[in-house]
């Protein structure tokens, strides 16, 4: 594991900030749970509709805000 790497339990899937599945809206077939730590994104603008979405995170995926569930 390179030294920037957490401890494999300080991961998306343990962290309590996990929420439902989603999809990313540029690249639908991108689906996972979402992160909740944060508001959720705008995305869209001039040439299309405008929405917000949560980002999409890979149980293996991390971060500085990880907290145990």
């Amino acid at each position: 594991m390179p030294p920037d790497d957490p401890e494999p339990e300080h991961r998306c899937a343990h962290c309590k900030y996990l929420g439902a599945e989603g999809f990313h809206d540029a690249a639908p077939e991108v689906r996972g749970p979402t992160c909740r730590r944060h508001a959720p994104v705008a995305t869209g603008g001039m040439m299309s509709a405008s929405r917000t979405m949560w980002p999409v995170v890979q149980p293996t995926d991390w971060c500085g805000d990880f907290e145990h569930a």
